[in-house]
């Protein structure tokens, strides 16, 4: 009877812990995130002013001809307009109430993150797994642009954390929610697109009952279809069209972007850019002189550079191998200076002394976030070393970062477009810390 009092009390205790620590994170997360958002205060630019636009356009319940959006951009990410024109309902048009959800929703990833670790380790490698989320340059910035990285980054993290415990459950139920989760971050960004074939891959090596395996693929790829098919009536509805994500300028583009062996897999060479430009123009004149409309222009611009990618790629086939581990290294190492604003590049801090004195800070907030991040990839690769042994236990994580490092070393890459990937990689970081600790990284 003691035994069994002693059991419940220490079980409470435990609980009460977790708690504590979940309120901690949030918090910590939160305040954070306020204090970036009202200190750079950064406008609206590029993308967001579109996302703006739109948003506005449907809290007013125009019609997408009547507001012009029947020519909207390929690129758009409907689902975060959707959140966007919410907010605006709720709270008017206010892009601060916009970023201040994002940063309850990032704050929130940082607990998910914290519950993923614990679940596929303990509660130490979890604790620390959210706290260096919490304060990764690359992640609490993102709730200060109005962008669809923060919902994008939540969502895809709940995808993942239902997806690690339907393996662990063998839960059809799971399996179900994970899908719906993913199915739903793709409208913000279509970057899992092709992660389903890589998971289906993953349950048939990780079930030994290859009926279940089955059962688990129709549950999981059914959702997502039947979803995706409602999702696409909705935005074909509000928008005029449906969303292809082969045909949108982060399919066809960035592979022929990738693909240009003079531009060094870097899409702010000048070569590049401007080859990029001469083919617009041309595909642009002769838009108008078979009287195409602007959908029709891009679509037929995005063919087209998709078959120059594929030519490119078979003409210079080891030039674009080649450019592999850079990408790697591009995707997971940097300095986030798109997000922060601070794009001066270390070469002119360099080849000018009085660059470093006017723009001291500068320098030493890429010198740092540079480094943090050189040292999350590098524990990260430790991590997953030290980790191989139960890598079936672990292959929902290990998948992630190797669909984002294979996604993005055929494509584009540039470190801001491994955020959502990140908290996977970090969690793999705190397994060596913990390691180092003399702890055990398994309950």
């Amino acid at each position: 009877m003691d035994s069994r009092y002693t059991f419940v009390i220490s079980y409470s205790k435990m609980q009460n812990r977790m708690k504590l620590r979940i309120i901690f994170i949030f918090l910590l997360s939160f305040i954070l995130q306020l204090i970036v958002i009202f200190a750079l205060k950064i406008p609206l630019e590029q993308d967001a002013i579109m996302y703006d636009r739109v948003a506005v356009y449907l809290t007013q319940k125009i019609t997408h001809t009547a507001a012009g959006l029947e020519d909207i951009e390929q690129g758009f990410k409907q689902g975060f307009v959707a959140f966007l024109a919410l907010v605006y309902l709720i709270f008017g048009h206010s892009v601060l109430a916009a970023k201040i959800i994002q940063a309850i929703f990032m704050s929130l990833t940082c607990i998910i993150v914290y519950r993923i670790g614990k679940d596929l380790f303990n509660q130490r490698v979890g604790f620390y797994s959210a706290i260096f989320s919490v304060f990764h340059p690359g992640l609490f910035i993102v709730s200060s642009h109005l962008i669809s990285e923060s919902m994008f980054t939540f969502l895809f993290a709940c995808a993942v954390f239902f997806l690690v415990m339907a393996m662990k459950k063998s839960s059809l139920k799971y399996y179900f929610i994970s899908a719906v989760f993913l199915t739903i971050s793709m409208q913000f960004r279509l970057t899992p697109v092709l992660l389903p074939l890589l998971i289906i891959l993953g349950l048939f090596i990780f079930y030994r009952s290859k009926l279940y395996a089955f059962k688990a693929t129709l549950v999981f790829i059914s959702t997502i279809i039947i979803l995706g098919a409602l999702f696409n009536i909705r935005n074909y509805i509000l928008y005029g069209r449906s969303f292809n994500p082969f045909l949108i300028d982060g399919g066809a583009g960035v592979l022929w972007v990738s693909s240009f062996s003079e531009g060094n897999a870097d899409q702010d060479n000048p070569k590049l850019k401007d080859e990029l430009s001469k083919f617009t123009k041309s595909i642009y004149i002769y838009s108008l002189e078979k009287g195409m409309d602007n959908r029709e222009f891009h679509a037929e611009r995005q063919r087209i550079l998709f078959k120059m990618a594929i030519n490119n790629i078979k003409d210079h086939p080891f030039r674009y191998i080649s450019f592999f581990p850079k990408k790697i290294i591009k995707l997971w190492v940097g300095s986030y200076s798109g997000l922060y604003r601070t794009n001066i590049p270390f070469s002119s801090f360099l080849k000018d002394i009085n660059i470093i004195k006017e723009y001291r800070f500068v320098l030493f907030w890429k010198l740092f976030v540079l480094a943090f991040s050189v040292g999350i990839f590098l524990f990260g690769i430790i991590g997953m070393v030290l980790c191989r042994k139960n890598w079936k236990k672990l292959l929902p994580i290990y998948s992630v970062l190797f669909y984002f490092t294979l996604l993005h070393m055929v494509f584009i890459s540039e470190t801001r477009l491994s955020i959502p990937a990140l908290p996977y990689l970090i969690i793999f970081a705190c397994v060596p810390l913990v390691r180092l600790s003399r702890d055990s990284i398994y309950d």
